[in-house]
């Protein structure tokens, strides 16, 4: 029986799944904290015995971390941003 080969290329469905390794990679973190963290904030799909995720949710993620963080870092310790000469300033309390 011929099955068809599983397609790299961009766009197709297998190319944006990507392995627990693979997305420790992605994100340059370990995969033990794939596995204990990751879980927690992004969904995963699994596949026989293997974990996977979508490589547009771990984007999504990231997104949302990074705002998150700066807004929490803003309401907490920061009274005003400033742009001088291309750099941002951040003032602290």
């Amino acid at each position: 029986m011929n099955l068809p080969e599983r397609s790299t290329t961009t766009g197709t469905p297998h190319s944006s799944l990507l392995s627990v390794e693979e997305t420790a990679a992605y994100l340059h973190m370990s995969v033990s904290w794939v596995y204990q963290s990751l879980r927690k904030f992004c969904p995963a799909r699994k596949i026989g015995r293997k974990v996977k995720y979508l490589k547009e949710d771990l984007d999504r993620f990231i997104e949302r971390s990074a705002t998150f963080q700066i807004e929490d870092h803003m309401n907490r310790s920061l009274v005003a941003i400033e742009v001088r000469d291309g750099k941002t300033l951040l003032h602290k309390k």
